[in-house]
């Protein structure tokens, strides 16, 4: 009888995630981020909220193995010796209205639709030098989500739409690409 229980529920949870189409817009298309001097050790360290689906993994990995530094090395607090980044995330509301229909959607269990293109992310790359703070770096990106119980036969669609992972990783190449004079000073 607990099993039965159990897989409805997970059934019910999985249903609410995958009976929509979700998308990234408004960011960077930049593809990749080389360059020919080998930039700085870089410590850095990121606070915030990044989603369920890898976005602050991505902002890592892309500093890691894009930004083309002799090191890079992932802090708990502010560093005042050598190159710095602090970076900060943080989710920007839906309207107000949709929220309201989210709410509403949700409490259906999708049977009503539900939208929204204006939530999303911010992402601030503050850059550090020996304790000083030389420039920021503001980027941020939408996402465009639609809920309804009978878009469950078009979800497929999803793996053909830019991810929350995509738009992280185009917003860090950017921010590479915007500060590579900073990042490159000795």
């Amino acid at each position: 009888m607990h099993k039965n229980i159990g897989l409805s529920v997970l059934l019910l949870i999985s249903t609410l995630f995958i009976n929509g189409c979700v998308s990234y817009g408004n960011y960077p298309d930049i593809k990749t981020t080389t360059t020919a001097k080998q930039n700085p050790h870089l410590k850095f360290q990121y606070t915030g909220t990044t989603g369920w689906f890898g976005g602050g993994k991505s902002i890592e990995a892309t500093l890691r193995n894009e930004g083309n530094f002799k090191s890079v090395e992932k802090l708990n607090g502010i560093e005042d010796d050598g190159l710095f980044i602090n970076i900060k995330t943080k989710p920007s509301s839906p309207s107000v209205a949709a929220a309201l229909f989210g709410y509403i959607s949700f409490s259906t269990l999708t049977f009503t639709p539900f939208w929204s293109t204006q939530d999303g992310y911010e992402i601030l790359f503050e850059v550090h030098k020996d304790g000083k703070r030389l420039q920021n770096y503001n980027y941020d990106f939408n996402r465009n989500t639609f809920i309804w119980m009978p878009m469950i036969v078009l979800s497929w669609i999803n793996f053909f739409t830019p991810s929350e992972e995509d738009a992280f990783v185009a917003v860090t190449r950017q921010f590479l690409k915007d500060a590579q004079p900073i990042l490159m000073s000795k």
